[in-house]
């Protein structure tokens, strides 16, 4: 919290409960008689700032008689928890599971229902069906957490990925989008399934000469989907949160060293004929598609 104008009395109060300790969504307005003494009960000044662990209960309140009081809330951390991986990385898991291992695939037993459930937890009658369902439900378990079903990798992409759609655009792709043209279609990579274009029209089309570099690091994330290599970007992303589109580039999947390359490289320049891998035609293309989507900033070899 950084307090921009005028004064404000902030009070941050401890965590009533384990839940209220680094909660994953904001919680309803508390009401006051619900809340322990405060941990913390301090007026901010122009220019100062307050730090507090996210989900921390807390009040604020402009001071009587005083100015107007603004200030600027930054918050972090938010969908980016163990539990968010998890909720990408389990049911992946489940699904290579069933397709690779037959007991994953088995039926359920008959009339599981009838000893299975709430109303049956504290029967006794239907103990041992009870005991022997959990107990290959664990063996189940402890199968799907090998690591040949957990797609580590692939989770980690798939957050990747949502948090380049949610953030705002590089500063510096901003102003090039203003300039940059967006043409039409001549030339073509990677088949149907590929269609990234470019204009040969462009007045900005970019020659072999030429080095390039991404506009920013963390700007593109580069994702293998089944025979594509995709690049995921934010430079044509609104200010306003998912406002646009996912924005995206598929590429044939040979086209992968020479976009990793030039992800790695960042800051450096890479000279467009050194992209690996590609054809002469198919580094022009790389090189001129990524620079009409503002990913790219170019410079005379």
């Amino acid at each position: 919290i950084v307090q921009l104008e005028g004064r404000k009395r902030w009070r941050l109060y401890p965590p009533r409960d384990q839940s209220d300790i680094l909660p994953r969504f904001s919680s309803q307005d508390i009401d006051e008689s619900d809340l322990p003494e405060p941990m913390l009960d301090a007026v901010l000044n122009p220019g100062d700032l307050l730090y507090a662990p996210r989900g921390t209960i807390h009040q604020a309140v402009a001071l009587p008689n005083g100015a107007a009081s603004l200030h600027l809330t930054l918050s972090s951390g938010q969908r980016h928890t163990w539990a968010d991986y998890f909720s990408l990385l389990v049911p992946r898991a489940v699904q290579l599971a069933a397709e690779e291992d037959r007991s994953f695939r088995e039926s359920l037993p008959i009339s599981f229902h009838d000893y299975m459930g709430v109303i049956h937890a504290d029967s006794k009658a239907s103990g041992q069906r009870r005991e022997r369902f959990k107990a290959k439900a664990h063996e189940l378990l402890e199968r799907l957490f090998q690591d040949k079903f957990l797609a580590l990798d692939a989770a980690a992409d798939q957050m990747a990925r949502d948090f380049i759609h949610g953030r705002v655009p590089p500063l510096e792709a901003e102003k090039d989008a203003e300039a940059a043209g967006k043409e039409g279609v001549e030339g073509q990579l990677g088949g149907a399934e590929s269609a990234v274009v470019v204009s040969s029209s462009s007045p900005k089309e970019l020659s072999r000469t030429m080095q390039i570099c991404l506009v920013a690091q963390g700007c593109a994330r580069l994702i293998m989907e089944e025979e594509a290599a995709v690049l995921y970007y934010c430079t044509r992303n609104s200010k306003v949160f998912k406002e646009r589109e996912e924005q995206y580039l598929p590429f044939a999947d040979h086209c992968a060293p020479a976009l990793e390359r030039l992800i790695e490289a960042f800051p450096r320049y890479v000279p467009i004929g050194d992209l690996e891998g590609l054809t002469k035609e198919e580094q022009l293309v790389v090189a001129n598609v990524l620079y009409q989507a503002g990913v790219v900033i170019a410079k005379n070899g």
